[in-house]
């Protein structure tokens, strides 16, 4: 089940050539980051376009991103950021090393969290569990 963050601090824009390509009629789509791993403490999202590595550095506070966990309404959250990972991946069935996949990785942590956001984990994460996913 897919699980999306945007940011308050930060919003594409379809000139910037380092973000992911979006219509621009769906800007605040293109704000949207894939979370790669979600805890009640925090989560890591992730993308592959630098433009946001740009922008987020560590001890950074974002006090108003939104966390978009299926069939629930967007849930607000205030974020700090603890870690930034710049990782490069050879695929498998690559034969040179001259090609690779690069993501960012960036490691948030949840502080002060509301009521609805501490329902809303807990609910996710005991939906996962109930279908066997943890």
């Amino acid at each position: 089940m897919p699980v999306f963050v945007s940011l308050s601090v930060w919003q594409p824009s379809s000139d910037d050539l380092m973000t992911a390509p979006f219509y621009p009629q769906h800007t605040s789509l293109g704000g949207y980051l894939n979370v790669a791993d979600l805890s009640v403490g925090g989560l890591c999202f992730l993308t592959r376009f630098p433009a946001l590595g740009q922008v987020l550095k560590r001890g950074d506070v974002d006090h108003h991103a939104r966390i978009y966990l299926p069939m629930v309404p967007p849930v607000e959250a205030q974020l700090v950021i603890r870690w930034v990972k710049r990782v490069k991946e050879y695929p498998k069935e690559s034969k040179s090393e001259d090609f690779f996949d690069r993501f960012y990785r960036f490691g948030a942590e949840f502080v002060e969290q509301t009521e609805p956001l501490r329902f809303a984990l807990r609910q996710y994460i005991q939906q996962l569990s109930r279908e066997g996913a943890l």
